[in-house]
């Protein structure tokens, strides 16, 4: 059995090369990464780490397009 030793990420589509944010779920947190910047062990590379409750409410004001311009 593997031990997973860090978030599984997913990145745009809609991204051109390796210009992608990815995201990933880390226990109770949301880990996102350069594309450009993620070489080596979950660790190895710069990261933004925000609380789950915190990256729903950021993406829900999103969808909502209470955030735009």
């Amino acid at each position: 059995m593997t031990t997973r030793t860090g978030p599984v990420f997913r990145n745009s589509t809609n991204g051109t090369g390796s210009n992608c944010v990815d995201v990933g779920a880390w226990h109770d947190t949301v880990v996102l990464r350069d594309s450009k910047d993620c070489t080596g062990d979950f660790g190895d590379y710069p990261t933004l780490t925000v609380p789950t409750t915190a990256w729903t409410a950021f993406t829900t004001e999103l969808k909502s397009g209470r955030l735009d311009g």
